[in-house]
C-alpha cells in the first residue's frame, strides 16, 4: 500500500521496488557517500560481499560458521549499505542420495555459472562477486559423492549459446536449447494476447476518433 498512500515510507528490497515503480531515497554508506541502489548498481551491491570477505566478516572457507555474517554497512565509496545474500544449505555427505547426488551437484554448479548468474536480474537480484563464487565452488568440490556400485553419473551442460552436435540431446545433459510443448504453447498464447491487446488499443483509438468527429457545431 506504499504507492497508494500519500507520503508513506516503507521498505522492500530494491529490485522489487524498482519493478513496482516506487521511488527510493539516497542512503549514506560507510564511506560517507550518499547514493541509491540504482546508482550503486550491481557492482556496488556485490562489493558489499567482497568487502566483507576482505574484512573477515564473511569467512573465506565454506566449512566455517556463517551465522554471524552481515553485509550491512561495508566499506567502499560505491558500496550499497544494505545488502543481503542468499545461501544454499545442504549436507556435505551426499552418498545416500544415489543418482540424485550428481543432479544436485549440477544444479549447484549452474547457480554460480555465468549463465545462471545472468538470470538473476530478471528476478530483481544481482550476481555474487568472484570471491563468493570461489567459496561456493570450494563447497561444491568438497561434497562427498557416492562411489563404487552406488556412484552416480555426472551431468554436463549445453549452454544456450553453444551447440553440442550429437551430444546435446544425450542423457545426463542439461541443455538450454531444449523446449517442451507446454513452453511452446505458452509462447504461442502470449503472442496471441499481445496481438489482441494491440487490436483492442487500435479499436479504442478508432472509437475516440469517431466520437471526436461526431459532434455538432
Amino acid at each position: 500500500k506504499i504507492s497508494s498512500t500519500p507520503y508513506a515510507i516503507g521498505y522492500i528490497d530494491s529490485g522489487h521496488g524498482h519493478d513496482d515503480g516506487l521511488k527510493e531515497i539516497s542512503l549514506q554508506n560507510k564511506d560517507g557517500m550518499y547514493l541509491t541502489s540504482l546508482e550503486a548498481g550491481a557492482a556496488g551491491i556485490g562489493a558489499a560481499a567482497s568487502e566483507a570477505i576482505s574484512a573477515g566478516v564473511m569467512p573465506s572457507s565454506p566449512s566455517a560458521d556463517f551465522s554471524a555474517v552481515s553485509l550491512h554497512n561495508m566499506g567502499g565509496a560505491s558500496t550499497w549499505p544494505i545488502v543481503a545474500i542468499s545461501y544454499v544449505y545442504l549436507r556435505k555427505d551426499l552418498t545416500g542420495l544415489g543418482d540424485r547426488a550428481c543432479l544436485l551437484k549440477a544444479f549447484l554448479e549452474f547457480i554460480i555459472s555465468d549463465e545462471g548468474q545472468a538470470m538473476l536480474p530478471a528476478y530483481g537480484a544481482v550476481g555474487v562477486p568472484a570471491a563468493v563464487k570461489s567459496i561456493a565452488q570450494a563447497a561444491i568440490d568438497g561434497l562427498v559423492m557416492p562411489t563404487g556400485a552406488s556412484a552416480c553419473t555426472a551431468w554436463s551442460f549445453e549452454k544456450g549459446d553453444t551447440t553440442l552436435p550429437g551430444t546435446g540431446q544425450a542423457d545426463y545433459v542439461i541443455s538450454g536449447k531444449r523446449r517442451d510443448y507446454a513452453e511452446y504453447d505458452r509462447s504461442r498464447l502470449e503472442a496471441k494476447i499481445d496481438a489482441n491487446a494491440a487490436r483492442i488499443e487500435m479499436l479504442e483509438q478508432a472509437k475516440l476518433t469517431l466520437l471526436d468527429g461526431s459532434g455538432t457545431t
